[in-house]
């Protein structure tokens, strides 16, 4: 979903059925926000999308107008400026990497994919490092947002990194990413709040649609994962290879919420909001949910 940040409610995001139309209609716009048309190689002005699958893996174009950096040039002094989800890094790592490289580190958040494609169209966005999503590269490629890496600078993307993700499908040869990390989506729940065992179900991903948990359950306020909620319900499990007709049901699923469960969509539901207690059941990344745990008192009871 795209918010505005002017639209943004203190807390979490309550969302009317009319609204959810109105930005559902919208996603479609946001995605082909940065396409282009035309050559993927040379110099011209025009580009071109390449996206992937796993049974169609993908070079991202290089273009002679936004060369990688060169070889065997001296480390700049800094700042490291960094472009990265909201709370996505602890603090006391980017002071370590001060204390260790003597270069201070600058950060710029984005609560979404949405807004960080929409930030970075404007070209008033500077940045050394950015963390995007894999379906989000193609776009940024294609406009020529990112400078090709040099592999000289990277030596340990060889030599630590699983084989499958050196040459992933969405960018072959590494032209333009590393991975940051691997990690799976599930369920969230306080026991205290949501007494049943939500695991036991026929369906886990039924409870969101329970009226039972009205004003406390919370999704991803990130279209991919919201989308393979609503495909969950149903059954749907092959979410990366959604047929149109997936969409379709996934998008009338999520249009129920806002009247069954007065649904909030959010990015810290995992790790925030449901430790606070003011969300019980969530859709939860794995990461998020041990942070969640370090917050959360044992009395309390936060299952995934």
């Amino acid at each position: 979903m795209v918010f505005h940040p002017r639209e943004r409610l203190p807390g979490s995001r309550a969302m009317s059925r009319r609204e959810a139309l109105r930005l559902m209609a919208g996603t479609a716009v946001a995605g082909g926000l940065l396409a282009g048309c035309g050559s993927g190689g040379g110099s011209s002005s025009a580009s071109r999308l390449a996206i992937g699958t796993r049974d169609n893996p993908v070079e991202q174009p290089l273009f002679d107008d936004v060369p990688k950096i060169e070889s065997g040039l001296e480390p700049e002094k800094g700042p490291l400026r960094v472009y990265n989800w909201a709370d996505y890094i602890n603090p006391a790592v980017l002071k370590g990497f001060t204390r260790e490289f003597g270069a201070d580190v600058e950060v710029t958040t984005f609560y979404n994919s949405q807004e960080a494609a929409q930030k970075l169209s404007t070209g008033k966005i500077s940045f050394d490092v950015f963390f995007p999503t894999q379906d989000q590269l193609p776009k940024f490629a294609a406009g020529k947002l990112l400078q090709p890496l040099n592999h000289d600078y990277l030596p340990n993307l060889k030599k630590n990194i699983w084989p499958s993700l050196t040459n992933p499908f969405y960018d072959r040869g590494s032209r333009y990413t590393a991975p940051y990390m691997v990690y799976t989506t599930g369920i969230g729940w306080r026991t205290d709040m949501v007494p049943e065992d939500v695991a036991a179900l026929d369906n886990p991903w039924e409870v969101f649609w329970d009226g039972e948990y009205r004003g406390i359950t919370g999704l991803y306020d990130e279209y991919q994962d919201a989308l393979s909620a609503g495909m969950y319900r149903s059954g749907i499990k092959s979410v990366n290879g959604a047929k149109s007709s997936d969409l379709a049901e996934a998008r009338d699923n999520l249009l129920e919420l806002p009247d069954v469960v007065d649904i909030r969509y959010t990015i810290d539901g995992a790790y925030s909001r449901l430790p606070e207690g003011n969300l019980g059941l969530v859709q939860a990344w794995s990461g998020d949910t041990l942070l969640a745990t370090q917050y959360v008192s044992n009395e309390a009871g936060l299952y995934t």
